[in-house]
């Protein structure tokens, strides 16, 4: 920081806060003035600096605070891995985090047995600070992310992970109660400033997140969450040089880019690419295209993958093919987001991540929905009955036509001529009383504020609101 102050000679018109345990340095002005005449190199130096900030800033898209569905910030170069209880297995998830992160960059794994095995068993010790200190700047010179596991406890090597993180991972399992773990509440006054996020385990095969809420209102502090699905193995009982074993064996094979640890390692990586697939009908064989690109455009800056979901109406459908177009090109989806029949598309996949079952939930909707509409008589006799009808919605003699059902649909008209309280009955079928904050994957829906004039964000509450 303070680049361009230093240049132009001009007081800081920001306030800086460090996030993290951090070194100040003064440089007196004539100091700096020698410098520059008797090395021009350093100012060639800071040219190319204030270039490259500058270029960033352009770069940047107008609406990107207005869109953005989390921090700005995603440079990590610390990360530290803090357990809620004592049964989250801390050990393998780092481990399976590492093996992801490791193909994304340099990337170390430290922890209080490393680093006294490295260092002396005395290294934690107060007189040993400036040691420690040192050798782990040096560390997070040579790797792009360095992982701080801390241990169960509130330990001197807990301490240390938390102060010197960039990014905190408060890690707990799904299944259990929301209650704050005895670190947490350390946590939060030993790093006030530090971005954090929750991290909630699921076991392999288990039903899809629920409660989350309670999770993040008991935590006021993540600034988001993430839902992780987990292996068998890392579940395993098995002692801490079982463990060890058993994931040097695993970090010799490559990881697969569609689990929520590649996703995560992506996210804490690097910023993120978006692919973005419109309505068009037929037009949209021209998104084949598109997508090799941006499978040649991740795999030169290994950052992750947003899919956002453009309108169409009823040929909205096509989006579950070329969902599974993309998956099939290799080309993992890590956050979702979209508008109109997007939106409904894009969280169908958040709900249940598998093409199968989104093609055949998708159907359901399709047939239920071309029912009601098309027997407007018998929708309030059927409407908390029906579940399935006859392929092709025709069960009941086709009488009555659209224009009726449009009929019964009106309101006053101060917003809308339609209620739309049909639509949301067929939605309502399809989702239930799901959340966001219960989906898979992070989700994002956008709508028009036809008060204020301008585009609303939906990352929270039921997918019907």
């Amino acid at each position: 920081v303070c680049q361009v102050e230093m240049v132009t000679q001009t007081p800081r018109s920001t306030t800086v806060m460090a996030v993290r345990d951090s070194e100040l340095a003064k440089l007196p002005e004539g100091l700096f003035n020698a410098i520059k005449l008797r090395f021009p190199i350093v100012v060639t130096r800071l040219i190319n600096l204030l270039g490259h900030r500058i270029l960033g800033s352009w770069k940047k898209p107008s609406v990107s605070r207005a869109i953005d569905t989390r921090p700005s910030q995603n440079n990590f170069s610390t990360v530290a891995i803090v357990p809620i209880s004592d049964d989250v297995p801390l050990t393998a998830f780092t481990y399976e985090l590492y093996h992801s992160l490791c193909v994304c960059g340099a990337t170390l794994r430290l922890t209080s047995d490393v680093i006294r095995k490295s260092l002396g068993s005395s290294i934690l010790d107060t007189n040993n600070e400036y040691r420690l200190t040192s050798w782990l700047a040096q560390q997070e010179d040579q790797h792009g992310i360095v992982l701080y596991q801390c241990d169960h406890n509130l330990t001197a090597w807990t301490q240390r992970c938390v102060r010197q993180a960039d990014c905190i991972l408060i890690v707990g399992l799904a299944d259990k109660e929301p209650h704050i773990g005895k670190i947490e509440k350390e946590v939060e006054r030993l790093a006030i400033r530090t971005q954090k996020e929750l991290v909630l385990l699921h076991r392999e095969g288990a039903d899809r997140p629920k409660n989350t809420v309670a999770w993040l209102n008991n935590r006021t502090w993540v600034s988001s969450h993430h839902h992780i699905q987990c292996s068998k193995r890392m579940f395993s009982r098995r002692s801490q040089y079982r463990v060890n074993e058993l994931y040097n064996k695993v970090l010799m094979s490559e990881p697969n880019i569609h689990s929520d640890f590649s996703r995560m390692a992506r996210w804490l990586s690097g910023t993120s690419v978006g692919l973005v697939l419109g309505g068009g009908g037929a037009r949209g064989a021209a998104h084949v295209g598109m997508i090799k690109a941006t499978r040649m455009a991740r795999w030169l800056s290994g950052t992750s993958v947003g899919l956002v979901l453009g309108g169409g109406g009823a040929r909205g459908a096509a989006h579950v093919g070329m969902i599974k177009a993309v998956l099939e090109a290799g080309i993992p989806i890590d956050m979702v987001g979209g508008v109109s029949i997007g939106a409904f598309m894009g969280a169908l996949w958040c709900m249940e991540k598998n093409v199968t079952t989104m093609t055949q939930k998708a159907r359901e909707w399709s047939k239920v929905r071309t029912f009601l509409f098309r027997y407007p008589v018998l929708n309030m006799l059927v409407r908390d009955r029906v579940t399935t009808v006859a392929p092709g919605g025709r069960s009941l003699p086709q009488k009555m036509t659209q224009w009726w059902r449009q009929m019964l649909d009106l309101t006053y008209p101060v917003t809308s001529m339609f209620s739309g309280r049909d639509f949301n009955t067929t939605i309502q079928r399809t989702f239930g009383e799901t959340h966001l904050e219960d989906l898979w994957l992070p989700y994002f829906t956008i709508s028009t504020d036809i008060t204020d004039s301008c585009m609303r964000v939906h990352t929270h509450g039921t997918t019907l609101t």
